[in-house]
C-alpha cells in the first residue's frame, strides 16, 4: 500500500539519525515531512539519467535512516541497503516493515563513530555481492565520512566489482579545491580532486553539480555509468 506525504512524515519523525534532505538545500533539514518530496526529486531526476529501472537491483551504501526507500516501496526494483549503524537497520526495518522488496542489511564495520565495536576493518569491507551483479549504487554523502584514502580506494573497488558493465552510480565527495584538504570531523573527509579522478577511472560522468565552494554542505556529486569492458 502506497502511503501519502503525510504519512511518511509521520513515519520520518521517528528518525533519531541520518539525512532528510538528499542536497542540503532545506531551510530545517530536519523536517521530516521533506523526507518525502526530496526522495522523490532525487529518484525522478535519477530517473532522466537511466536510473532505477523496472527490475533492477540496488545497492544502496551507507542508507542511513532509508529515506531513498520512499519511491522504491511504489517501484518494482530489488533493493538493498546497508549501513554501519545498528539504530539506522532498525529504523529502516521499523519503516519499510510492509515492503519485502527493500532489504536492509548490517556492515560490520569497524568505525570509531559509527559502529565502534564491528569487526571488519573499512579497508577490507565486501560488498555482499557477486562480481558485476548490481544495476545501480547509491553511495550519498559516504565518501564524505571515510576518514583515510585507502578505505575510500576499498569501497570504489568493491563498487566497480559489484556494479555492472554499464550499471549506474551516484557519488558524492568533499575536494580539494576548493575545500581544505584536511578536517578532522568525521563527518568531511575531503580528497584532492585528482584523488577522486583516479577513483573514478572505469566510469563516464553523465552529470556533475556542486562542489564549487567550501560550505559545509557543498558536495560535488555526480551521476555515473560505468564503462563497458
Amino acid at each position: 500500500m502506497n502511503k501519502t506525504q503525510e504519512q511518511w512524515g509521520l513515519v520520518f519523525s521517528h528518525a533519531k539519525h541520518g539525512h532528510i534532505m538528499w542536497d542540503g538545500r532545506a531551510t530545517n533539514p530536519y523536517d521530516p515531512t521533506l523526507a518525502y518530496s526530496t526522495a522523490w526529486e532525487f529518484i525522478k531526476f535519477a530517473k532522466e539519467q537511466g536510473f532505477f529501472k523496472e527490475g533492477n537491483k540496488i545497492l544502496d551504501i551507507g542508507c542511513g535512516n532509508g529515506r531513498f526507500c520512499i519511491p522504491f516501496s511504489e517501484m518494482k526494483v530489488d533493493y538493498t541497503g546497508i549501513d554501519p549503524m545498528r539504530e539506522q537497520i532498525k529504523f529502516c526495518d521499523f519503516a519499510f516493515a510492509d515492503y519485502p522488496h527493500l532489504k536492509f542489511v548490517l556492515a560490520d564495520i569497524q568505525n570509531d563513530v559509527f559502529n565502534p565495536k564491528g569487526s571488519v576493518p573499512a579497508e577490507q569491507y565486501r560488498f555482499p555481492f557477486p562480481d558485476n551483479y548490481l544495476d545501480d549504487t547509491i553511495a550519498y554523502s559516504v565518501f564524505t565520512h571515510l576518514q583515510t584514502l585507502p578505505v575510500a580506494q576499498n569501497y570504489m573497488k568493491e563498487i566497480k566489482r559489484t556494479l555492472k558493465p554499464g550499471g549506474h552510480f551516484f557519488v558524492t565527495w568533499y575536494r580539494c579545491p576548493p575545500d581544505p584538504v584536511a578536517d578532522s570531523n568525521v563527518g568531511r573527509t575531503v580528497y584532492h580532486e585528482w584523488e577522486i579522478m583516479t577513483m573514478m577511472n572505469g566510469f563516464e560522468i553523465l552529470i556533475s553539480y556542486g562542489g564549487h565552494t567550501g560550505e559545509f554542505y557543498d558536495q560535488w556529486g555526480m551521476f555515473c555509468r560505468k564503462l563497458q569492458k
